[in-house]
Formats: structure tokens, sequence, C-alpha cells
């Protein structure tokens, strides 16, 4: 069985210059609502970062590029690219009448963070989460007798003790073999004051043809998370975990580029979710 992993990095890559792409696009800087949701032209959307549009493949993907930076759009698709990774968006790209529009709401809570990520502090205290543990295996390798319980708390005290190494303080969810409910896990992060909570799991799947790394953040208010195809009604209530909107995705993005540079694995994307732990 292949796994999935998720791994914790602090630094960031920085991505190689990226001239303009050519093709002539289409545009039109104004607000428009389809299907309930505000959009706004593309290139209209993140003129401010210094990008400009311009087709890949005409009517199909639109490359905005410029100061370094890329991100690659698809009409009709919720996963785009930044810099090459996959970052998958709570609304589709749609193209109407020659234009390309992505959601008002996509710009402000995924796009903005991270094309210009605004100041901020150091982090001192860093809550690891080792996923599952005690009556909770979470998922096994029959073959090779290996219970996810075990990889995360394993991993978990590697990587307290690289970031201990590194001057930040941390403290782990779980030490042991012992059950912890996703509530006290997160309750422990807010009791402690921590700075950062990096919840770690070993998915599996039936697939064998599936691999790589995924990073899961905060799904911000009236947005959908990855895996819903549709609208859900708890898309419009505000958690805790939404105050930090910005920074959950920047934190995820610079993870998630850490972890397919250094481990030359398959990115599966930078998502978003509603999890307990993320809540």
């Amino acid at each position: 069985m292949r796994r999935l992993v998720l791994l914790l990095a602090l630094a960031a890559a920085c991505p190689a210059a990226t001239p303009p792409p050519k093709g002539a696009v289409k545009t039109v800087p104004v607000g428009v609502r389809f299907n309930g949701v505000d959009y706004i032209e593309a290139g209209a959307a993140v003129e401010r970062f210094g990008l400009k549009p311009g087709w890949l493949a005409v009517n199909k993907t639109l490359r905005l590029a410029g100061n370094g930076r890329r991100f690659d759009l698809v009409v009709d698709k919720r996963e785009g690219k930044l810099d090459g990774l996959s970052v998958f968006l709570g609304e589709p790209v749609l193209l109407r009448n020659g234009a390309v529009y992505v959601s008002r709401g996509e710009v402000g809570k995924r796009v903005a963070p991270l094309l210009s990520p605004r100041p901020g502090v150091r982090p001192r205290l860093i809550v690891i989460d080792p996923g599952h543990g005690g009556s909770d295996p979470g998922a096994l390798n029959a073959a090779l007798k290996i219970q996810e319980k075990a990889q995360t708390l394993a991993l978990a005290r590697v990587v307290a003790k690289k970031l201990s190494a590194l001057g930040y303080r941390v403290r782990l969810t779980r030490s042991a073999d012992d059950t912890v409910a996703l509530e006290r896990r997160a309750e422990l992060a807010s009791r402690v004051r921590a700075d950062l909570f990096v919840s770690l799991h070993f998915n599996a799947t039936a697939s064998a043809g599936v691999s790589g790394v995924e990073t899961y953040s905060m799904t911000p208010r009236n947005q959908r998370s990855t895996r819903y195809d549709k609208p859900q009604k708890g898309d419009a209530f505000a958690h805790p975990g939404n105050l930090n909107d910005d920074w959950n995705i920047l934190l995820a993005h610079r993870i998630q580029r850490r972890l397919v540079d250094n481990l030359g694995a398959a990115d599966r994307g930078l998502k978003r979710a509603r999890f307990v732990v993320l809540q």
C-alpha cells in the first residue's frame, strides 16, 4: 500500500523569475456574480501584485505572471498552480464572454496572502499533534504491520527535537500511545497559547498508483472545503481558526513547498478543510 505523507517544514523556497506570458487576453475589470458567488476578472484581481495575464492554452489555461511569480488557472477547474505547486480553489475558474473570472473571496483569502504576505513575528511555541493513538490506530499497512499512530508519534518526536534545536518551544498533544480526543488536542494548543498547531498524518488509499504529500489549512468562512463539490450549510459559520486565515494558508503553502522540493515527492496539493483540529 502506498502512503501519503504529511511533514512539517518552516523555511520557504524562492521561485525562479518568470516573465509575463504571451497571448492576448480579454480583460473586463468589473465584478460579476455567477451561481450566487461574487467573481472578478482574473487580470484585474492580481494587477496590484504585478502579475499580468496571458494564455498558455487559449480559453483553457491562463497564466498570471510577473515579479518572479506565476499562477496558472484552468477554466472550469478548482485546482491551479502557484509557482508550480498545486493549489486547490474554493470555486471553479470561469470563462465568460472571452474573459476569465475567479472568486472574489478567493483573491482575498487565498491569493493575496500567498502573493503579498503581511509582516509578522517569529513564532515561539509550536504544538505538534501526532495523529490518532491508543484505541484509534489510524491507517494500517497490514503487509508491513505498520500502524499510522506509531508512525505519527515517531515523526512528531523527530520534528520536536529538530525544532527545539532551532530555539523553538515545542509541545506534543501526546507523547505515548494514548487515546486523545480531537477536541482535547485543540484545547491543549489553546491552553498553552501556541503560536502554531500542526497535525501529522499518514493517510492511506487502496489505489497503488497514489502517493505523495498534501497539506491542509483551515477553510475560510463562506468558502468551500476541497472535498466538497457543492456549498455546505456550515460554510457560513466562523470558527476560531478563521482568525488567522492569512497565516494558515501561508504556513501551509510553505510547508507543502518544502515537502515537495526536499522529498521529491508527488505534489497532491495545498488543500482546505474544516477538520476539528483546524477549527
